[in-house]
């Protein structure tokens, strides 16, 4: 006791003391000086904006970081305000993806086809034919196609004289389908064009390369296999691509009218349910470069293309699916419904990336097409809308929009050819041949390409560079070794393939 009264009476127990008591009176003076600073300028404070919990768009059940992840992988592709840039970078990366083929061989798998492209099919055609009449047209237009028939006959017959071994389904098979669809079109659209003025301005092109890839959504793990196609965003997505060949193409400038209203019932009909993977549907799987290409080269600023960008009318002739028709008796129009849904969604979905959409960004208008299935003596037609590509996002997670695919089976434009002399001929089917070609495009009156800089510089007003080199010059090497990764003699090999299909 007496011990701690002598402390308190000593003199370090007092310096400590007061420096105690000053430490306290300087904490309370910052204390009040800051809460004074802080009323001052409370009007003036600018918080950050708070993140929302998911992007802008309909997401619906998603997880919202897998949607952010979405949105910023779309908005770091849209810094590239050219098609050809983007599609480059789309390009960059192998990828394990599910090969579609067209036509597909396997039997009972049309469900698989229409859920990983979304697409309803419709048996018959739109409505939009029924307004066109060309009775008179067709009266004329006979005596040519039958003329053009009997060509394509005796150039064969001639063929098949000089060779007894001919195989019935070959590659010169198919060459002859295609000459004879390309004689009916020459005696064909010389006249129609005289009353339909998008024919006079239309391109044609033969053996034109399709290609495109999407990324289907809502295949949970019990349906999916990872190993064919998961991107990293989320566990349910196949990556998915397609190419083919169109035997012959039809484009003009503007594009066809639309087929229904996207108010229509059947833009948001049921898709019928696939319950299993793909490796039940026959898929492969396949690693390499994805393009897009819609079978022409699209206009660019820095790029020549095209000024008929959107797809009016496609040919494939029908060798594989005579093949699979006697390997499969009875699928026969299973075989075309899914030629048909694959061939114009692979077609639709290129010309969008080529107007500046992507995967990432859904259509803002639909795309309408048409396609024709023939050998020359019997004719399928089909008709496809193509109303959505985001097809990453599955069922509940803000997209309910569905692509329709119209499908018109087989009918012979004539039974036979005896004596130089063709017999049954079928007008119905040559006035539904005319009716796809007279088809008249329209003006849609809405921005065609809303994702791309409204005033694109003209060709003229840049100079001409590769297109794997920048307008500062040729990118580094180590940039340009996607295109092709071989090496002969230390100097990189870079493949004009790519350029020259685009």
């Amino acid at each position: 006791m007496a011990a701690s009264i002598k402390m308190k009476n000593s003199h370090i127990f007092r310096v400590f003391q007061k420096y105690l008591n000053k430490s306290r009176l300087n904490v309370c003076r910052s204390r009040s000086t800051s809460t004074a600073l802080a009323q001052e300028n409370q009007e003036d404070v600018e918080y950050p904006p708070i993140k929302p919990r998911y992007p802008p768009g309909s997401w619906g059940t998603m997880d919202p970081k897998e949607c952010w992840k979405w949105h910023e992988k779309k908005e770091e592709l849209m810094k590239y305000n050219t098609i050809w840039r983007r599609l480059l970078v789309l390009s960059d990366e192998l990828k394990y993806h599910c090969k579609i083929n067209i036509p597909d061989h396997t039997p009972r798998t049309l469900p698989f086809f229409q859920d990983v492209t979304k697409t309803v099919v419709v048996d018959g055609l739109p409505e939009v034919y029924q307004e066109i009449q060309f009775d008179e047209q067709c009266e004329k237009l006979a005596p040519l196609v039958i003329d053009a028939i009997l060509t394509s006959h005796e150039n064969e017959s001639r063929d098949l004289a000089r060779s007894q071994n001919f195989p019935k389904n070959s590659d010169f098979q198919n060459t002859y389908q295609q000459q004879r669809l390309i004689n009916i079109l020459n005696r064909i659209l010389p006249v129609l064009s005289l009353s339909a003025e998008h024919l006079l301005k239309s391109q044609i092109s033969e053996g034109a390369k399709v290609q495109s890839y999407w990324e289907r959504g809502g295949f949970p793990p019990s349906r999916a296999d990872h190993s064919m196609g998961q991107t990293g965003y989320k566990k349910d997505v196949l990556r998915c691509y397609s190419k083919s060949v169109l035997n012959v193409l039809l484009r003009t400038e503007n594009p066809l009218p639309l087929f229904v209203n996207k108010d229509d019932p059947l833009c948001e009909a049921e898709l019928p349910e696939w319950p299993c993977g793909p490796r039940p549907a026959g898929i492969q799987v396949k690693k390499n470069r994805i393009r897009y290409l819609a079978g022409y080269k699209t206009i660019d600023p820095y790029y020549t293309g095209a000024p008929c960008e959107f797809g009016h009318t496609g040919f494939l002739t029908t060798t594989k699916l005579d093949k699979m028709a006697v390997a499969f008796p009875g699928f026969e129009t299973e075989f075309l419904k899914k030629m048909m849904v694959t061939g114009l969604f692979n077609w639709c979905l290129a010309q969008s990336f080529n107007q500046g959409f992507t995967h990432l960004s859904d259509v803002t208008y639909p795309f309408t097409s048409q396609m024709v299935a023939a050998d020359g003596q019997k004719f399928a037609f089909g008709s496809y809308q193509l109303n959505t590509i985001q097809l990453f996002k599955g069922p509940g997670e803000g997209n309910d929009v569905t692509n329709i695919c119209w499908v018109k089976n087989f009918e012979n434009l004539y039974e036979t050819v005896e004596n130089d002399e063709v017999r049954g001929f079928n007008m119905d089917t040559l006035r539904q041949l005319v009716k796809f070609l007279s088809l008249k495009t329209v003006d849609r009156g809405v921005e065609m390409r809303p994702y791309l800089p409204k005033i694109q510089p003209k060709l003229g007003d840049f100079p001409l560079y590769h297109p794997l080199d920048g307008p500062e010059g040729p990118l580094p090497v180590e940039n340009k070794t996607f295109i092709n990764d071989k090496v002969h003699k230390e100097e990189i090999i870079i493949e004009e393939k790519f350029v020259d299909e685009r």
